[in-house]
């Protein structure tokens, strides 16, 4: 493909809760797609411990936020700093520029949830995301729904309904990088058919450990 265009970080979150500037980010996974090859090119995951918000105030975390990710108070206290993990996810950012372009961000459902609650860990620890990633982000639920806007067959658009319909295996459900492996194929599958390449995707996974618990937005 012909041009500099930007490359693609898939990511996604675990958080303490729904609410950004309430409940703290626990986990961030990310994947970096070449978007010539559409391969993948680095990847980065870590576990944030506790920090504060930015009146300095604790941050949330509810029971109920733990036993979805399958996180807890002792696994995040040994996690890393956010300002750590804000440094490598910034570093990590600019390793996958292209050329001189930052890299877009893309998830299921960032628009809403993601991306608030990634704009305010940076913001907790004093950095901007918008310097590091472009503004215009891609959410494949989004996506999603303008291409099986007329299938009978997706009643949900969340990212188990989208894996099943790709013959995706999503394992480890609401874990941030199984999550992002999962998404990462879906995301290649939409923009293989955009090439015109139709919609195969990479190997399977292995077969679910656990199921998905569903939870509305």
């Amino acid at each position: 493909m012909a041009g500099n265009l930007n490359n693609i970080i898939v990511y996604d979150l675990e958080t303490g809760g729904f609410t950004p500037g309430v409940h703290g980010v626990c986990e961030v996974a990310m994947i970096a797609i070449d978007i010539n090859t559409l391969e993948e090119i680095g990847r980065y995951e870590a576990i944030i411990q506790p920090y504060q918000r930015q009146d300095g105030t604790e941050m949330q975390y509810e029971p109920g936020a733990f036993k979805v990710n399958g996180l807890s108070v002792k696994k995040i206290q040994n996690g890393k700093p956010g300002s750590v993990v804000v440094k490598e996810i910034i570093a990590f950012a600019k390793a996958h520029k292209s050329k001189s372009k930052k890299p877009i961000l893309s998830g299921h459902n960032i628009d809403k949830f993601d991306n608030p609650h990634l704009d305010d860990l940076f913001l907790c620890h004093k950095a901007d995301v918008t310097k590091h990633f472009e503004n215009d982000s891609i959410d494949t639920l989004k996506w999603a729904r303008l291409k099986w806007i007329d299938d009978p067959d997706m009643v949900k658009f969340n990212l188990g309904a989208c894996c099943k319909k790709l013959g995706i295996r999503l394992i480890d459900a609401h874990s941030a990088m199984p999550d992002t492996e999962a998404n990462k194929k879906v995301l290649i599958s939409f923009l293989k058919s955009l090439r015109g390449d139709g919609l195969s995707t990479e190997e399977d996974y292995e077969a679910p450990k656990k199921d998905r618990v569903e939870f509305k937005f």
